[in-house]
This record gives structure tokens, sequence and C-alpha cells, in this order.
């Protein structure tokens, strides 16, 4: 069977657009009895009631506090204190970590058996998670210092160690979201391939 073309009744477009959505809300991590963290994968969303899910426009509202944190206050005192800022830098970065591995384990192999934007040369999400993760990865580390209290938090670091791969980071919110679409799924998968998914 041939993937779908023309209009998509609406029943259809929901189909098509599932892992659209599922992008929109996904499931980051919980932390179990002890304290240990353990990654779920997307189809728990429906059965485990511990689960900590978080919507795609969490991760542009955090960068935003995060970036306005650096910023300091005109007049008044500033809306976060430095151990508010490592904490919610840090649990940006564990989401974001655990959202990526969760794709790259899981569901961009499955995708990239019949869409070119998951594999090879024109694998642009998986070129746009190596950027994003070498910033991140500087970013936690440099957060995990100011937890420990083996440095004191600045500002003016903490925004050095963002803005080279910000743009990177919106830009591809917006653009797996785009990929995983309707009109683009439709474009390679059957409605039966589509709710045959694990997702």
């Amino acid at each position: 069977m041939e993937p779908a073309n023309g209009p998509l009744e609406p029943s259809e477009f929901d189909v098509y657009n599932r892992l659209s959505n599922m992008m929109q809300t996904f499931v980051s991590s919980f932390v179990g009895e002890a304290g240990s963290q353990r990654s779920l994968v997307f189809s728990d969303l429906s059965s485990n009631s511990d689960v900590f899910s978080v919507q795609h426009n969490h991760f542009r509202r955090t960068w935003k506090r995060l970036q306005d944190s650096t910023i300091p206050p005109v007049d008044g005192p500033p809306k976060m204190t430095d151990d508010q800022i490592v904490r919610e830098g840090l649990f940006f970065c564990y989401r974001l970590t655990n959202h990526h591995n969760i794709e790259e384990r899981s569901l961009f192999p499955m995708l990239a058996q019949k869409m070119p934007e998951f594999r090879g040369d024109n694998a642009v999400l998986l070129e746009q998670h190596w950027g994003i993760h070498h910033g991140l990865e500087d970013l936690q580390q440099y957060l995990e210092k100011c937890r420990s209290r083996k440095t004191k938090l600045d500002l003016a670091i903490l925004r050095s160690k963002m803005e080279p791969w910000g743009h990177v980071l919106l830009l591809h919110l917006d653009l797996e979201v785009e990929m995983l679409g309707a009109e683009n799924m439709r474009k390679y998968w059957t409605r039966e391939e589509m709710l045959g998914m694990p997702f």
C-alpha cells in the first residue's frame, strides 16, 4: 500500500500527526525510590503515573528564563537566586539529554527506515543533536561545579555557555515537530504503518 495523497480527513490527520503531538509532550525521567534516575520510553506515558511529563515548549520557556536570569535587573532584586538558577539549569540539562537519548535510541532509527531526514548525510536533526550536545555538556559541567561550590556562579560565564548553541536548540525544537507533522509523515508512511508504530 502506498502512502496517502490528497487532502487528509481529520481522523487521518490525527493518525499522521501522532508523532508530532507526542514530541510536544514527552517523558523525560523520574526519580525512583532510591534516588536513581530511570529513563522511560514514550509508550510509558499512558501507563506510568510516576512520570514527569514535560511539553516541548517547556524547553523554550526554561531556556528563556535561564537567558533572562543572566541579565542583572535594572532595579529590584533578581527573579531567581543563584541556587535556583543552578537547579533550573541542571534540571534543563538532564531533561534535554534524556529526551535526545530516547529519540536517538528508539524513535530516529525506526523513522530512518523510510525517511531520509533521519539517516546518512540528510540527518539534520541528528546533526543538530550533536551541536546541542557539545554546548549542553559544557553548560552542565559548569553548573555541576557551581552546585558543588567548586566555583561561584557568574552570570556572564553562564551566558557565554548558552549563547553559542541557543539558536540551534530553538531551531531544532521547531524543525523536529515540523518533520514529524502529518504532512511530512504521510509522504513516507501508510495509515496502517502509523497505527502500528510502537510509540
